[in-house]
């Protein structure tokens, strides 16, 4: 008697087991902004500033009348919630930096006591303070906030060695890792990016300004490459690692400010977009679908959509506002396989617009036909989340308060069992029923199998065709079904 096992390789008369979909509990797609709630009803806003995710939940910064800029939260479901008032009274704790380290977020926040410093809120407890790393009033600031191999990296200032390079593992007390610049000047690391476990990032030192530097987590911090030789600096802005190479604006003295790209080893011009002296300016580069989006200039079309391969020339995606002006694509937010960002088309003010990978797409936010206005502001703030894609915005009818696109609904197989016939063999098959267990008797003898995917087939050959077999099925002893199969 022979027994196989195989995967969702049989195509017989199993299209009796065509796979239904069902929709998990959440809010519609289509990709449609919704406001969350008018946080501060009328035409003030409560100015929500970018959040992220704990638990399951959104955190951000929000103004209201009362306590003004504090930590709130969204569950998904119920409007927001003031979670802390950090800066007791009227006066704003404005939390911001948000990232979520070690299961728990961290942020920059302002108590009116000990200034900006680094805070921590578990999603149950009272957000408290870190560590008061520059003593008073003044605070150290900190900025960039950054997890690389396991522990928390930022600009912090002391108030004696400057904005430099900081690191808290969860436990201890942070410590500066190194003083770039050296004295009271500061380094100012910036723009953080991971590439083959090193960290990479902007920094300043008196010899090179501003420049490319790395940090392997051990040795000191040190220069990775020097684009514009002397103390003048090469001013790196906006690190993005695509195709395996760090990719970032930068200028070497001779062709403005460019985009360049890094192998681990060497840095080089990848594209020259407005020639000569003059910059192209690529800012907020993002990596969609292998290719790498951004906001540039090339003396002809302004500010523009434009995008690189990586092989051939970077290239404009679209002229959103026809001739010189610019329509000053920023924010620019992977959600769901699509660029959103804002832009000013020239017509209705700076609005939400979404890429698709053909085509963009304008949203009007404005609700009431007042004509050219700035319905997302010179920030949206855009936010890509689990939870969906957050930012700021405002319709005409209420101020800046929260909107967001909700995440596509999930689609998951029925789980469903059958049993049927085909050359020569007697087949069960279980569907959504991955890590269950499987029994099935078949003319009275019994077989039991762990089902390790998602689709699982068992079957074993029959005597001969045209005979009734009685089969008997359940999973975690739990009986499935009892059919009638006939041999073919």
């Amino acid at each position: 008697m022979t027994y196989i096992i195989r995967t969702w390789a049989i195509s017989l008369a199993f299209a009796l087991l065509s796979l239904q979909l069902i929709a998990l509990p959440g809010s519609a797609d289509n990709h449609t902004p919704s406001q969350v709630a008018d946080i501060v009803a009328g035409g003030s806003g409560s100015n929500p500033v970018r959040g992220a995710v704990l638990n399951g939940k959104y955190y951000f910064n929000a103004y209201d009348p009362v306590n003004h800029y504090e930590l709130w939260v969204f569950d998904g479901t119920n409007p927001p919630t003031l979670v802390q008032d950090i800066w007791a009274g009227a006066a704003s704790g404005y939390p911001n930096g948000f990232v979520v380290f070690g299961n728990k977020l961290y942020f920059r926040a302002d108590d009116g006591i000990n200034g900006n410093e680094l805070w921590v809120y578990d999603g149950t407890n009272p957000a408290t303070m870190v560590q008061d790393i520059r003593a008073g009033a003044n605070g150290s600031y900190p900025t960039s906030l950054t997890v690389f191999n396991d522990k928390l990296y930022f600009d912090a200032n002391n108030g004696i060695d400057g904005g430099e390079l900081w690191v808290y593992d969860g436990t201890n007390p942070a410590t500066m890792v190194a003083d770039i610049y050296g004295g009271a000047n500061s380094g100012s690391p910036r723009f953080f990016n991971v590439l083959n476990n090193k960290l990479y990032f902007a920094a300043s030192s008196a010899a090179s300004g501003n420049e490319l530097w790395v940090y392997d987590g051990t040795n000191p911090p040190s220069l990775a490459a020097d684009i514009y030789a002397g103390a003048s600096g090469s001013w790196v802005y906006d690190l993005t690692v695509f195709q395996d190479k760090l990719y970032f604006q930068a200028t070497d003295g001779i062709n403005g400010s460019e985009l360049w790209s890094y192998d681990g080893a060497s840095a080089s011009l990848a594209q020259d977009i407005r020639p000569l002296a003059s910059s192209g300016n690529p800012g907020g580069l993002t990596v969609l679908s292998n290719k790498l989006y951004f906001s540039a200039n090339n003396g002809t079309d302004g500010y523009e959509l434009w995008s690189y391969d990586g092989t051939n020339p970077a290239a404009m995606v679209e002229d959103i506002r026809p001739g010189a002006d610019s329509s000053n694509p920023s924010e620019l937010t992977v959600f769901e396989d699509r660029l959103y960002f804002s832009a000013n088309d020239g017509t209705n003010g700076t609005e939400l617009w979404v890429y698709d990978g053909t085509n963009a797409t304008g949203f009007d936010m404005n609700q009431t036909g007042s004509g050219i206005e700035d319905f997302m502001g010179p920030n949206g703030q855009l936010v890509s989340t689990s939870m969906g894609m957050f930012f700021s915005a405002r319709d005409g009818i209420t101020g800046h308060e929260l909107w967001r696109i909700a995440p596509a609904p999930v689609v998951v197989p029925t789980a469903k069992t059958n049993a049927g016939s085909f050359n020569g063999y007697v087949a069960v098959y279980a569907k959504g029923h991955k890590g269950k267990t499987l029994s099935w008797k078949i003319a009275g003898k019994w077989y039991k199998k762990k089902i390790t995917s998602d689709y699982q087939v068992f079957q074993r050959k029959t005597a001969a065709v045209g005979l009734n077999v009685y089969v008997h099925l359940y999973i975690d002893g739990k009986k499935q079904l009892t059919k009638t199969v006939k041999t073919r």
